[in-house]
């Protein structure tokens, strides 16, 4: 067996100097190796720190943008005013819940749609001006709710405008002032009619004592007259003209003196029919169809019979006077359930449009339409309709319509008007239905 040489120049005293001097650099290796790996777990660590932290600030402020969207979006319903943003295209991309209670029309119906249709023509020319030179604007004008209601609105535009200070949108505020305008037309029209009932009482006084004489005299006229058939024919004729306006002067006192209902209940269609009844002949004579669209079952408030009745009557015949050539006239009845509210007991007659009022809560009272397809009423006399004396017939001493007022009044109802040249003229009564734990009661209400 022979040795073996491990080499001429390595010496068996330096090989575990090899060893340990290679296991030395290894340990080094090994440690920085460590302490590297060390580092990169500090620098992972202060990493994820900073990560976590980030993403917890980014937390909180999604949180805090979530609750100031959700309290704008609770602002913006709270707020009573309509509030409406429309694109430069003119279409709405915000409708507030003041819109959706003022309108009847919710956001999800309207968005996307075009404003000034919504809107009405007032609105299209503010934003008209908005889109055009920024011009910001306000003005009275009247919007059409859902249900078809019109109500008189203070409209506002005002633009909105991104970084460049170009117009991006443009925001509308309106607001319902159907009640301060009624207040308004209410005042305006107790002050002229107060000085028309006294002028009216005044009047009648005056013509009645020398109509009495006429009238007798007239009738001396008829008896001499004998066989004489011209002078016969002419004392016939005053004293028909005498009939005529002393008809005139019992419907002026009638006017002038309070209207006190002798309240029972009553059912409006069996009220409806007796006036029909009484207006058959006129229907009849001017070949005009009637239509009937009553609410089914019993329709009860509580109310002066013969009143009532005059107050259907005097529409009726109204409506036969608007219609010369025969035409229809539409009687429909509802118990409604809307967002029309009485305010207080007080009446409301409005030309024109049917706005809202405080105090009523929906389905406490019952409607009824009287519609007429006949010449219709200019828009420069809708405010003047219901004045006493006030008529555009040839025919007629103009106190039909404010009868029906007075009358509607003094039972806590309200009368509105809507009426189209050449389209036909619509009456809307709302009457309170009858309260079951309430007695008739008689007098003044």
């Amino acid at each position: 067996m022979s040795n073996v040489s491990v080499g001429s120049d390595l010496s068996s005293d330096a090989l575990p100097v090899l060893i340990h001097g290679a296991f030395q650099g290894f340990t080094g290796a090994a440690e920085r190796l460590e302490q590297a790996y060390a580092a990169l777990r500090e620098q992972v660590a202060t990493l994820n720190f900073a990560l976590n932290d980030t993403n917890l600030r980014l937390t909180q402020s999604l949180k805090e943008n979530t609750r100031i969207r959700h309290y704008l979006s609770n602002l913006l319903k709270s707020i009573e005013k309509g509030i409406v943003v429309v694109d430069a295209a003119g279409r709405i991309t915000l409708w507030s819940g003041g819109a959706e209670r003022l309108t009847g029309f919710l956001a999800a119906e309207v968005s996307g749609e075009q404003a000034d249709r919504l809107l009405g023509r007032e609105a299209a020319a503010l934003l008209h001006g908005v889109t055009g030179d920024g011009r910001e604007g306000a003005r009275e004008g009247r919007i059409m709710r859902k249900d078809g209601y019109v109500l008189d609105a203070e409209i506002s535009a005002s633009p909105i405008y991104d970084e460049s200070g170009r117009v991006l949108d443009t925001i509308v505020i309106f607001d319902d002032i159907s009640q301060r305008k009624w207040v308004e037309e209410r005042r305006r029209r107790s002050t002229a009619q107060a000085g028309l009932e006294q002028m009216a009482v005044t009047i009648a006084h005056g013509i009645r004592n020398p109509l009495t004489s006429i009238e007798l005299l007239a009738t001396i006229l008829s008896e001499e007259a004998g066989s004489d058939v011209r002078q016969t024919h002419l004392a016939q004729g005053i004293q028909a003209g005498v009939a005529s306006v002393n008809i005139i002067l019992i419907n002026l006192l009638a006017f002038t003196r309070p209207v006190k209902p002798c309240l029972r209940p009553l059912d409006l269609h069996e009220v409806i029919e007796e006036a029909l009844g009484t207006a058959w002949y006129a229907l009849k004579e001017r070949q005009i169809d009637l239509i009937r669209e009553y609410e089914s079952g019993l329709l009860e408030v509580d109310g002066d019979r013969e009143l009532v009745i005059q107050v259907f009557l005097n529409l009726v015949l109204n409506a036969v006077q608007a219609m010369p050539s025969g035409g229809q006239l539409r009687i429909s009845s509802s118990d409604c359930a809307s967002r029309l509210r009485l305010s207080n007991g007080d009446s409301e007659t409005v030309a024109g449009r049917r706005p809202e009022a405080g105090g009523m809560s929906g389905g406490e009272f019952v409607e009824v339409r009287v519609s007429d397809s006949g010449c219709g009423i200019a828009e420069a006399d809708l405010e003047k309709i219901f004045l006493p004396f006030f008529t555009t017939k040839p025919k007629g001493a103009g106190l039909g319509l404010a009868i029906v007022e007075r009358i509607l009044e003094r039972h806590g109802a309200r009368v509105s008007l809507d009426s189209r040249v050449g389209q036909g003229t619509t009456f809307t009564l709302l009457f309170r239905h009858r309260r079951r734990d309430t007695a008739s009661s008689q007098g003044e209400i």
